[in-house]
């Protein structure tokens, strides 16, 4: 059969049309897969892999073996935010021969998996008026309002081929970040498996929201020796003397720290005319640095430097509004010196707080009109609080109190920790703990006050919060005004968290006597019975008295129309009637506070409403001694909502989650919770969930007769006696006596009679009716109650 040539043409023609619709699918596949964007990082001779390759190893290899969140830490001016950029432009295959500034080997760096992986690297602020999420959304694909779940699913969209999208987050530097970006983590990680978390920080992190629910390393970036300096300056072609004794000086110099290494090497002619001791060396050799500027250059370095207390990266459009007729040499030259980073293709500026803070306070005094006219943009913005920043630096400031105390109110009422702490320290910074001067009233003074120890307590940092108190030294007697009571208040409750209950009681008390002497602080009065029904609650020695006050406290809360104190009063009181075996009381106080609760307002009071759902479920297990399927999810459901709040009550939920599955026999799963409370109260000294938590482990072990400790774990008996001992210096009596009880189990004694009476004083029936039975599993009826 002969073909003719119009059919052969005819074929050809769709053979090719094919061929090109192949093309047209594979084609972008094969870009996409091979895609080297231009290097958008410009590395100022910063030398970070110095040292540091086994740490970008380190790093690959955690990712390699699916870790999913890795937190890179170390101290200020150490090089992290290069080593992270580096990172990601490693990652992204951005680097080659000729702009990998310090020219390694490729064969010395681990190959990261055998696919194609995208990372993205996020400076975030916490001085910022923008939220975290706003920030990283802004940052990535340059809108300010999308959400994190929005945005999570347009990368996974754009990015199809990539079987890991790494997100770099740098600049967690403080407690409220660290608190924001538990949340973020979350959400990145729920939305898709491919997502992996890289955290840059000063300090090394636990991110408790996800740890044991996703897999979590650390990197540690440590300081320069004197030959990583020698090798330093000898890759970035710098133009020195290699001399030992020099090169030691620079050392001595930097502490060891690469912002500083690069900042002396890049001018180093009168280093040895400094003869000052410790960081002032440091700040005398920027400003000799600085006086050898030009004018402009001087006044540009200035605006950068005020600029970055609220921009991690300034654009240059925001430099420009300050800086007219803006000369890019003079940006050139503050880079030779090291100064700034200028990235010339995103049109950005930065500079490190180190460098910062030096310039800041070099300037201090000279920077009021500068300061003024940043101030003025924000307020023109509407962003009050980067509004404040700059106030705290004008010579007069008596004329915005009214401003700087509303913002502290908005960020206690908010629970902004980040801003309160950030706003803390750079107050502190310039002024220690003192009062400046005619700049700044008393009132806003002790606002400061208030909110720095506000946001540490917020984020569980009570040495923090306790070492402003004692440096300030603000007295609870005799207080005047209503910031100094908010600040008594603070104080009593710090003592309350830290475990110390009769200083907390006796500062509770001082302040009920200034409520019920006359009008001023009686809105108060339920506020200091509700703290001290609750120190002697946790103290656990008498129930009869926490009874007494709590009831005093819903009075209180009644005359005054405190819904909260109320509400909490209540909650607790049903914890105490639970423990006591009370439960026609208990069922009847629990719908009086379902009913408190329906008039609530809808979208107010949601932390308490989640409160009332972790009592209720407790109730549910407690009274009936057993789990339920419905105790479970309210519990699910409470640590989900904790969570979107943010709220560290969360990890005590994970405690609740543990005697669940205890009641229900379930001894993995409980023993798998029990250690992330106990992980948490380790990192916020919580002596009270930390007893309780071991003793759930070792209630785990004993009715299941299976071991649950490392091997690192001292055995159950010398577990219980350091618990025993912790219990007593940290005044808690309840948890003394359970953990008593268990050792006699343990060691096969009957149960100390003192114990018993004990219990029978305190009113805990089951307790009782446990040590009467001699038999270990009737432990299982034992109920571990955080008090």
């Amino acid at each position: 059969m002969e073909i003719s040539t119009i059919e052969i043409l005819k074929s050809c023609g769709e053979i090719a049309t094919a061929i090109v619709a192949i093309s047209l699918l594979f084609v972008p596949l094969y870009r996409a897969l091979n895609r080297k964007p231009r290097l958008r990082q410009y590395y100022v001779a910063h030398g970070i892999f110095i040292d540091r390759v086994s740490c970008l190893n380190q790093l690959v290899n955690c990712l390699n073996i699916d870790r999913k969140i890795i937190n890179v830490y170390g101290k200020r001016g150490m090089g992290k935010s290069s080593f992270l950029k580096y990172f990601c432009d490693h990652i992204n295959q951005n680097l080659n021969s000729e702009n990998c500034v310090n020219k390694i080997k490729k064969s010395k760096i681990k190959k990261l998996f055998n696919f194609r992986n995208r990372a993205i690297y996020v400076e975030l602020s916490g001085y910022s008026d923008q939220t975290i999420e706003c920030q990283i959304s802004k940052a990535i694909i340059g809108e300010e309002n999308m959400s994190l779940e929005a945005l999570c699913d347009k990368l996974i969209k754009e990015l199809p081929f990539t079987r890991r999208i790494i997100i770099a987050l740098d600049n967690i530097n403080n407690g409220g970040i660290a608190r924001d970006i538990e949340h973020v983590i979350d959400i990145f990680l729920s939305s898709s498996s491919k997502f992996r978390i890289i955290i840059g920080s000063v300090e090394k992190h636990p991110f408790l929201n996800a740890l044991n629910e996703q897999k979590i390393d650390f990197v540690s970036l440590k300081s320069f020796d004197r030959d990583n300096i020698l090798e330093f300056a000898r890759m970035n072609s710098k133009k020195v003397m290699y001399d030992p004794a020099y090169l030691s000086q620079v050392f001595e110099f930097s502490e060891g720290l690469p912002v500083f290494v690069s900042l002396l090497l890049s001018e180093p002619s009168g280093i040895t005319s400094l003869r000052i001791g410790g960081s002032m060396r440091i700040k005398e050799y920027i400003k000799r640095m600085i006086d050898e500027l030009d004018n402009e250059s001087k006044e540009l370095i200035q605006y950068i430097s005020l600029l970055s207390i609220t921009n991690a990266v300034i654009p240059l459009k925001l430099l420009c509004h300050f800086v007219l007729n803006l000369n890019i040499r003079n940006l050139d030259k503050l880079e030779l010196y090291s100064f700034i980073e200028y990235d010339i293709f995103s049109q950005t500026v930065k500079m490190h707080e180190l460098i910062r803070n030096h310039i800041n306070i070099i300037f201090e005094g000279h920077n009021n009109e500068k300061s003024y006219s940043i101030y003025k943009y924000y307020e023109s913005c509407d962003q009050l609080l980067n509004q404040i920043y700059y106030l705290l630096l004008m010579k007069e400031v008596k004329g915005y109190d009214l401003k700087i105390i509303e913002s502290i109110k908005k960020g206690v009422i908010q629970e902004n920790y980040s801003f309160l702490i950030l706003l803390g320290e750079h107050f502190k910074m310039f002024h220690e703990f003192n009062i400046p001067g005619k700049n700044l009233s008393g009132q806003a003074f002790l606002y400061i006050i208030w909110g720095y120890i506000e946001g540490h307590i917020g984020v569980g940092n009570y040495p923090a919060a306790r070492e402003i108190i004692d440096n300030c030294k603000i007295p609870s007697r005799f207080v005047e005004s209503e910031i100094q009571f908010c600040i008594s208040l603070s104080t009593a409750q710090l003592y309350h968290l830290q475990n110390d209950y009769q200083t907390a009681i006796s500062t509770y008390s001082i302040l009920l006597s200034s409520a019920e002497l006359g009008t001023k602080f009686e809105s108060y009065r339920a506020a200091c019975l509700w703290g001290i029904a609750h120190s002697y609650r946790h103290e656990g020695k008498n129930p009869d008295i926490a009874l007494d006050y709590y009831d005093q406290a819903i009075d209180a809360a009644i005359k005054t129309s405190s819904f909260e104190i109320l509400i909490k009063s209540k909650i607790e009181k049903l914890t105490l009637l639970n423990c006591r075996s009370k439960y026609s009381e208990s069922n009847e106080l629990l719908e009086e506070i379902k009913n408190d609760i329906k008039n609530l307002p809808i979208n107010e009071f949601l932390g308490l409403k989640i409160s009332q759902r972790k009592a209720e479920a407790r109730h549910m297990r407690i009274s009936s001694n057993t789990s339920t399927r419905e105790e479970k999810i309210i519990l699910k459901e409470v640590l989900r909502d904790y969570k979107k709040l943010k709220k560290r009550l969360q990890y005590n939920t994970f405690f609740e989650l543990g005697e669940h599955y205890r009641k229900g026999g379930k001894y993995k799963q409980a023993v798998a919770n029990y250690r992330k409370s106990l992980l948490f109260s380790l990192k916020n000294l919580d002596q009270n969930l930390n007893t309780m938590s071991h003793l759930g482990i070792i209630l785990c072990e004993m009715l299941s007769q299976s071991p649950f400790r490392s091997a690192s774990d001292p055995n159950p008996e010398l577990l219980l006696q350091n618990i025993i001992s912790k219990c007593e210096r940290y005044n808690l009596h309840t948890n003394r006596l359970l953990a008593e009880m268990i050792y006699d189990f343990i060691r096969g004694n009957p149960v100390d009679q003192s114990i018993i009476d004990t219990f029978q004083s305190m009113g805990y029936q089951k307790e009782m009716d446990i040590c009467y039975s001699s038999n270990p599993m009737y432990l299982k009826n034992l109920d571990l109650v955080l008090m």
